[in-house]
């Protein structure tokens, strides 16, 4: 009050002496008013402050505040929240759910003096209203951790570890072991496993409680690292991991650029490399060979040492040869380049057109033909052979094989054959098309009947032919003879001749047995039946049928009836006979003939002569006549 009477007794001094000084200049005194009260209204923002409760700091708001609403005669204040739900402009503060966390809240007061006016913000933090006992629980869970000794994590623990036993919001906190064994839950002591066992995996789980809200958090995957091995240990085990580097885009089988070869192992191993090939270097530089070297496989060796333990462990890599130059890639199309020629031909006979020349070769490489006798092998490998009487002729072809500005040539020397005799090309074209006419119903593998054999053949030729065996199918075609018992092969000799040259040409044919069932038998008494013969006649029997048609080979029986003791008959044909029992040929289509040698070794007394013939069905009913001939 005596501050305020003071700042009215001085505004009043000041304006009297102001206006006797600046009597006649109402500006000028207005002008040094609002001077005064804006010195007034920093004054009161510098002094303004809000009333805090005790223990309560502007970060940490729990109770109202108070805000003044005046500060000095004649400064009024007002006042804007930007958050009036959580601090209202009269100081209610309303704190925020415990979940809703600290809420940041600016009170902003507005000093108004005479003409003069200014603003003076306060942030402030209001903390929120203590939780329950579950989220109690919640906010310690999420803050709990595992307190880890100096250089170790979660991933490497070789020390003791803390475990808290209380948590925040006055939890209290248990310990178990859910999996492994190297950490004791109840104090967390850690014991490291030994070297060869390697690191282990422990899993806790932590239980926190208030009251009777409770919560589980688990902490898995701690790594317990093994204890420090011996020198052979860890020689061995990075023995067993070292692996070499390589560039992108290569491996093992395939390394273009330089590799990546430690020199220390994980267990302070020290690893010296050595390469016997120099498209590795023993410092992992690479060499790529020539084209024309191909591919090199190298070895590399590691030798891996601790003290006076050592490994030494290889690596097989091969490194690919450079891309080939267009010179190689000439060498290598002239290398493979071949001509490719027509039916059975050889570059040391050739008669017929080349199949091909190829207008390419390997590595990509373009080929180019000429020729130094178009008149016999064109460029194009169009062949025109001398003709007969002439010589054979030699050509040499020429390949140009290119690829980009390189270039070579590869020459083939080729015989082409003269023409051959025309007389031979005609047997040829004749042996091609001659061929036997069948019977109705026959075939080659099926004859029962004669067969027709041409005498003449295409391109003005000669046909003679031979038989294997005249006794079924003689050289002329015709069918001598059909077994009773099985199947008979006759091979067939065409000879085709014209002039002075000639070819053979073999069918091979197949006379087919009688049907089952054939012969059955007739019987046939001679007509003439005084038949006075002395030792040593002959005489020739002929055998037809009463119709006096065509009948097929017949088998003959001859009995001897009265003949005394020292007859006996002899087929003189050129078939195969025994006493007794005869087979006939066919002579004509009217009938069959048999040539009869009988010798007699005394005078016999007259007796018939009984002919058995052996007829084919349906003609064993058939009349047959058997006469002598005279």
């Amino acid at each position: 009050m005596q501050e305020a009477t003071q700042r009215s007794t001085i505004r009043t001094v000041a304006m009297t002496a102001l206006a006797v000084l600046f009597i006649g200049s109402c500006s000028n005194l207005m002008l040094e008013s609002e001077k005064i009260d804006e010195q007034f209204v920093q004054t009161d923002k510098s002094n303004l402050s809000l009333g805090l409760a005790p223990g309560d700091t502007l970060s940490s708001i729990t109770k109202n505040i108070t805000v003044p609403d005046s500060i000095e005669e004649g400064t009024t204040i007002s006042w804007a929240s930007s958050d009036p739900d959580t601090v209202a402009v009269n100081g209610t503060v309303t704190r925020p759910t415990f979940d809703a966390g600290n809420r940041t809240v600016t009170l902003t007061a507005t000093l108004v003096t005479g003409t003069a006016s200014a603003t003076k913000t306060f942030s402030l933090v209001i903390i929120p209203v203590d939780p329950t006992d579950a989220e109690a629980v919640a906010s310690a869970t999420t803050a709990l951790a595992i307190g880890y000794a100096t250089g170790d994590s979660a991933a490497g623990i070789r020390q003791n570890l803390s475990l808290p036993a209380t948590g925040l919001w006055g939890t209290s906190v248990s310990w178990l072991r859910t999996a492994g064994t190297a950490i004791d839950p109840a104090d967390g002591t850690v014991t490291r496993p030994a070297y060869l066992a390697g690191n282990t995996s422990v899993s806790l789980q932590a239980t926190l409680t208030k009251n009777a809200a409770s919560n589980t958090k688990d902490f898995n995957g701690l790594v317990v690292v093994r204890l420090a091995g011996t020198d052979a240990e860890c020689v061995a085990e990075d023995k067993a991991s070292l692996a070499i580097g390589y560039a992108a885009g290569d491996s093992a089988a395939s390394v273009t650029q330089a590799i990546t070869l430690a020199t220390t192992g994980s267990n302070e191993t020290t690893i010296s490399w050595s390469s016997y090939n120099a498209a590795i270097a023993s410092n992992g530089s690479v060499t790529r060979p020539a084209y024309t070297a191909g591919n090199a496989t190298v070895t590399l060796t590691a030798t891996i040492t601790k003290a006076g333990s050592s490994e030494i462990k290889t690596f097989t890599l091969t490194v690919p040869c450079l891309g080939q130059t267009d010179a190689e890639a000439v060498a290598d199309g002239k290398a493979s380049l071949a001509i490719t020629y027509g039916g059975s031909d050889t570059a040391t006979s050739v008669t017929v057109n080349l199949a091909s020349l190829p207008a390419t070769s390997t590595s990509a490489t373009a080929v180019s033909w000429a020729t130094n006798d178009a008149a016999h092998v064109t460029a194009a490998g169009v062949v025109t052979r001398p003709v007969y009487g002439s010589s054979d002729a030699t050509v040499t072809l020429t390949a140009t094989i290119t690829k980009g500005s390189a270039t070579a040539t590869k020459t083939f020397t080729l015989t082409v054959k003269e023409q051959p005799d025309p007389d031979q090309i005609a047997v040829d074209a004749a042996w091609d098309v001659l061929t036997i006419t069948y019977a109705a119903d026959d075939s080659a593998t099926s004859v029962t009947q004669s067969v027709t054999l041409p005498t003449t053949g295409a391109s003005g030729t000669t046909v003679t032919w031979a038989s294997s065996n005249n006794m079924y199918i003689n050289s002329a075609g015709t069918l001598n003879f059909r077994n009773v018992n099985q199947d008979d092969p006759v091979t067939l000799t065409a000879i085709i001749t014209k002039g002075s040259r000639s070819r053979d040409k073999t069918f091979t044919l197949t006379v087919i047995r009688w049907p089952a069932g054939v012969p059955s038998w007739a019987n046939v008494t001679q007509d003439q039946r005084d038949i006075g013969l002395g030792g040593g006649s002959t005489f020739t029997v002929i055998i037809t049928d009463a119709r006096g048609t065509y009948c097929p080979n017949v088998q003959v029986n001859f009995s001897r009836g009265g003949f005394a003791t020292g007859y006996f008959l002899v087929q003189k044909t050129e078939f195969p006979a025994t006493d007794g029992y005869n087979s006939v040929r066919t002579t004509n289509s009217m009938g069959y003939t048999v040539e009869i040698y009988v010798a007699v070794a005394s005078d016999p007394t007259n007796t018939d002569l009984t002919i058995w013939i052996g007829l084919p069905a349906p003609l064993a009913t058939q009349t047959w006549t058997v006469r002598r001939l005279p």
